[in-house]
């Protein structure tokens, strides 16, 4: 404490000054003598007192020249700014140069822009190019555009808060200011009145004029020539919401400062990096600028900095090779004074099938790890890329909040969103991802996040009950499905158009070694471009064929393109059949006379009695028509009327929006509920029996559709009799094929196969017949349509279960029963 503080000091100035003691601290305020004014810190309602306080080291004391309050300043109510004086040794800040550029902008004006031509003619000496030197006529032009256009100053913009600040404000500001000071020296009333009204007055302009300039910065950003401001603004708020904005230390994780020279210095050998450069031919003067750049010091980042230098990557077909490998590169290393890191050396194995063994160096095994990190992508060891997505994920995600300071802008119309994040966020996402066999699972994961996104920065939640295309189109953004494919077309364009000896040409020729292993197989990368490439090769045949037959149609898709549309599905369709029955036909089964397996599923008994049959034999059975018929009637009943009675709810019973969210929810649970009672109800009357129940309440719902022509909420009694009836024949059903397989577990896969093909084409040839009975010829609907879906819903229900019924009652007189012996 100085001898020149306030003399009586409560709990919290002592408080203050034992702080001070312990710490060797001083409090500045007390070292200098000022007049009372200058000295108190808070005054209101007559009472002063000092109460703000600068405290410094007592070995920095000597270089405070002053310390003094500020009478007047509005900087806070009732508390008045302390400020110090001080002495300090800046280091110079080198001052970097920023190219100066030409104001092109000035073009847009009409009489710069005619002034420049002007200029420029006569620069030219009357012709518009100089023949045969363009590098003369854009010098020309640069240096005119120079003269006349003017160059910017070349020092940076300075980043003030108060940007938006005019003449207006600024003169208010300042007779506040005045109108504070007068109050302060002189506490009348009136002197008080009229700094509370220049207050008020100072408020409402500022709210003005800072309104203002946003919204002429929003109208700015929202064209083509503000996209550049556009993404400084995303930077300048990112860095906002940063407390910390640099941090560079040389400490380890626990906060001890690294002594590890071997860390800490670069050990690469001069020499032998000079012998190396050499020896691969790079030429003497690039050998000399890399020697001039180098140095022994602490290592440096550099632009010349190899990337991913220390991730070496080593490939064996065995651990025996692996090790030998291993110490030939590092016997390499320690020749030129390296060495390996024993502590961060891993290894990993792809789709091993042996658990035993491990790889070692100098004696000390290797860490065996499931998956790596290598050049930005994760690989996993059984090949799959589960992980990679996820951190595909949450890489999409770190940019997102990089740039959520102007995705989550209000103001920011929702185009200007949407190229944000086509252009920072989704190429996060999709790093990589081309050469990635992605399944549907982990494609829907990617998409689920993209719109989770979407939704975020437009201001939506799933409450909001806005489908996913609309979100889609309002921020202009496509499916991410579609960027994938279109992004892995393009690799796998890059690839075949590069060498054979190419090291990405030759893994796509490559053919693996040994036999596939049981069970179903990995998607492979090759089957998924292929994929890709068939579907839009034929629906670039379809729209081209389109064209030639009738040119008159548009370029942009409308309705008359529902034809295409349509023979594309069938054509892939029919592409996947063939190549299922390709597959059936193909695949090898296993025999009587063949060796089974050292375990098998069924004991010896079994086999011997019931003789095995292949995919042909199925064929000729009589019972597996007759299951495949109810198998087909029932995904008929389940799935038609699942997909019409949304349109039957609007179009037919006029019901209000809602009720198609909830009918369907209605028929779920009860669903639900029945199969609960479905397992004893089986066993008391059997499977055919418990089917046919099933049956009555569809037929029922059938009929109240026929005579109750105008229903209400009676429609969820309906609702529950066709979810109840609905679960219970198709748990039956598949209760059917069940028994009909019985112990031919071996072929098993076909017969469901079978079942699921044929319910599938009897499901399209229905809608397609259907769809081609609908009475409107426009989207708006009619009168016809009122009746067009009730009936649809009367012959599902009704007529399609009459037709199950009839091959049930051809299971009850000839039971199921494998008649081939």
């Amino acid at each position: 404490m100085g001898k020149f503080g306030v003399k009586e000091r409560n709990l919290e100035g002592q408080m203050v000054v034992d702080f001070a003691k312990r710490m060797d601290m001083a409090v500045v305020n007390t070292y200098f003598q000022k007049r009372e004014e200058h000295r108190v810190t808070y005054k209101s309602g007559g009472r002063s007192t000092q109460v703000d306080y600068i405290l410094c080291r007592r070995g920095n004391l000597k270089e405070i020249s002053d310390c003094k309050v500020v009478v007047g300043e509005s900087v806070a109510r009732q508390h008045r700014m302390v400020v110090c004086r001080m002495t300090l040794m800046v280091c110079k800040k080198k001052r970097s140069e920023i190219e100066k550029k030409t104001k092109w902008w000035k073009l847009k004006k009409e009489e710069c822009c005619e002034e420049f031509r002007q200029k420029l003619r006569q620069a030219l000496g009357g012709q518009v190019v100089l023949p045969d030197d363009w590098e003369t006529t854009a010098e020309v032009i640069r240096e005119t555009g120079r003269k006349g256009l003017g160059v910017s100053s070349g020092r940076r913009k300075e980043d003030k808060e108060t940007w938006w600040w005019n003449e207006e404000v600024q003169d208010s500001v300042q007779r506040k200011r005045l109108a504070k000071k007068k109050w302060d020296m002189d506490r009348t009333e009136e002197n008080r009145q009229e700094y509370k009204e220049l207050q008020r007055r100072v408020k409402r302009e500022v709210s003005k004029a800072k309104q203002k300039a946003y919204d002429e910065l929003y109208t700015r950003l929202d064209t083509r020539e503000g996209e550049k401001d556009l993404y400084r603004l995303a930077r300048q708020r990112d860095r906002d919401g940063k407390d910390v904005q640099q941090v560079r230390v040389i400490k380890d994780r626990d906060g001890r400062v690294l002594t590890n020279l071997e860390k800490a210095y670069d050990r690469v050998p001069r020499e032998e990096l000079w012998y190396c450069m050499r020896k691969s031919g790079v030429a003497e003067n690039y050998v000399r600028v890399v020697q001039d750049q180098l140095s022994e010091e602490v290592r440096q980042e550099s632009p010349w900095t190899m990337m991913f230098a220390d991730d070496i990557e080593i490939c064996s077909e065995s651990r025996e090779q692996m090790e030998v490998n291993l110490e030939r590169w590092r016997f390499a290393l320690e020749r030129r004074g390296m060495k390996v890191s024993g502590s961060k050396t891993e290894y990993m194995c792809v789709n091993e099938r042996e658990g035993s063994g491990t790889v070692s160096l100098q004696g000390e095994e290797v860490k065996k790890v499931q998956e790596f990190k290598y050049l930005g992508s994760t690989v996993q060891s059984n090949g799959e890329c589960g992980k990679e997505v996820k951190k595909r994920v949450q890489t999409g995600w770190n940019g997102w909040r990089k740039v959520s300071g102007v995705l989550c802008d209000r103001k920011i119309s929702a185009r200007i969103k949407g190229k944000v994040y086509r252009t920072v966020v989704r190429p996060a996402m999709l790093y990589g991802l081309e050469t990635v066999s992605l399944r549907k699972r982990q494609e829907s994961e990617l998409e689920v996040a993209e719109l989770k996104m979407l939704r975020f920065s437009l201001g939506v939640t799933r409450l909001d009950r806005i489908r996913n295309e609309y979100i889609r189109g309002t921020a202009h953004v496509g499916r991410l499905g579609d960027k994938v494919r279109e992004a892995r077309l393009r690799w796998f364009g890059h690839v075949q158009r590069r060498q054979r000896e190419y090291i990405g040409r030759r893994m796509l020729d490559m053919e693996l070694p040994g036999r596939r292993q049981r069970g179903r197989p990995k998607r492979r990368y090759a089957f998924t471009v292929l994929s890709n490439i068939t579907v839009y090769a034929v629906a670039w045949l379809l729209f081209h064929f389109q064209h030639s037959a009738d040119p008159s149609i548009a370029d942009q898709l409308s309705h008359s393109d529902v034809p295409v549309f349509r023979n594309l599905a069938l054509i892939v369709l029919g592409i996947g059949a063939v190549f299922s029955l390709i597959f059936h036909l193909g695949t090898r089964e296993q025999t009587q006379h063949e060796e089974v397996e050292n375990e098998p599923l069924l004991s010896h008994s079994s086999l011997n009695s019931a003789p095995l049959l292949q995919w042909k034999h199925w064929l000729l059975e009589p019972s597996f028509y007759q299951v495949a018929a109810l198998y087909m009637c029932t995904r008929l009943i389940v799935n038609l009327s699942q997909t019409y009675i949304s349109m039957y709810l609007i179009n037919s019973l006029l019901l209000p929006k809602n009720y198609i969210a909830t009918i369907p929810l209605v028929l779920y649970v009860s669903g639900f509920v029945s199969s609960l009672a479905m397992k004893p109800i089986s066993k008391r009357l059997g499977v055919s029996m418990t089917y046919f129940v099933g049956l009555v309440p569809i037929v029922a719902f059938g009929i109240w559709v026929l005579l109750d022509l105008k229903m209400g909420v009676s429609v969820y009694g309906a609702a529950v009799l066709l979810g109840a009836g609905s679960a219970v024949i198709l748990v039956m059903s598949l209760s059917m094929t069940a028994n009909l397989i019985g112990d031919q577990t071996q072929s098993g896969a076909f017969v469901y196969g079978a079942m699921s093909f044929t319910d599938k084409v009897a499901n399209g040839i229905a809608v397609m017949i259907i769809q081609s009975l609908y009475p409107c010829l426009s989207l708006a609907c009619c009168s016809d349509c009122v009746w067009f879906y009730r009936r649809i819903m009367v012959a599902v229900t009704g007529g399609v279960s009459l037709v199950a019924a009839l091959c049930l009652f051809s299971l009850i007189i000839w039971p199921i029963k494998i008649r081939r012996s």
